[in-house]
């Protein structure tokens, strides 16, 4: 296991959160994935968003996976909505920051805000285990797949994390490229973003 059921089942959402997002920042360096997570926010003003202001929030983790907290609706309907959005090309996150700018006087909120919001129509999948949503989704264009599929899918990229890891150990352990000549790695990129 990944520790995410464990800690959801323990009632810790906060940890449960932080691990998957760390196991979605893997897949999206792994896969080259563009991912966003939306969660529904706590609209009591809690620790996940203490100055939300009423606006949803948007951030951006060091990897580039996008994390969404949905104050205006649920996550689902944020969902529903974002996956037209993104099948039409458009970032489903724009609209976010473009609230939050105007919330903070004009302040650029995300260094590569203009980055998404400059793209091309692209596939997309939903990840749900909610009939309703995957309908809605697919009704939309988009692919969904089941969180257990997501799950199969993080844990195999743990796998060829670790193995692409494990090669790079040995090789500095062995005197680098002279000695490590004859271990390959599968995916020059993927080893050099890990």
């Amino acid at each position: 296991g990944l520790g995410m059921r464990e800690a959801f089942l323990a009632g810790d959402l906060e940890v449960a959160q932080r691990l998957l997002i760390s196991q979605l920042d893997m897949l999206a360096a792994h896969k080259g994935y563009r991912i966003i997570c939306c969660f529904d926010a706590d609209r009591t003003g809690g620790s996940q968003n203490p100055s939300s202001n009423g606006l949803d929030q948007a951030s951006k983790t060091k990897t580039g996976v996008w994390v969404v907290f949905s104050v205006t609706n649920d996550a689902d309907s944020w969902i529903e909505k974002a996956s037209l959005l993104e099948l039409q090309g458009k970032s489903s996150v724009d609209g976010i920051l473009k609230k939050l700018r105007t919330a903070n006087g004009g302040k650029v909120v995300s260094e590569n805000e203009r980055a998404d919001s400059k793209t091309t129509q692209r596939t997309v999948y939903v990840a749900t285990s909610d009939n309703a949503l995957s309908s809605v989704c697919t009704g939309n264009g988009a692919y969904a797949v089941s969180s257990g599929s997501l799950i199969e899918e993080l844990v195999a990229a743990q796998r060829s994390e670790t193995e692409i890891l494990r090669e790079l150990s040995v090789k500095a352990r062995w005197g680098g490229e002279k000695r490590g000549n004859a271990m390959v790695t599968k995916d020059q990129t993927t080893a050099d973003k890990l």
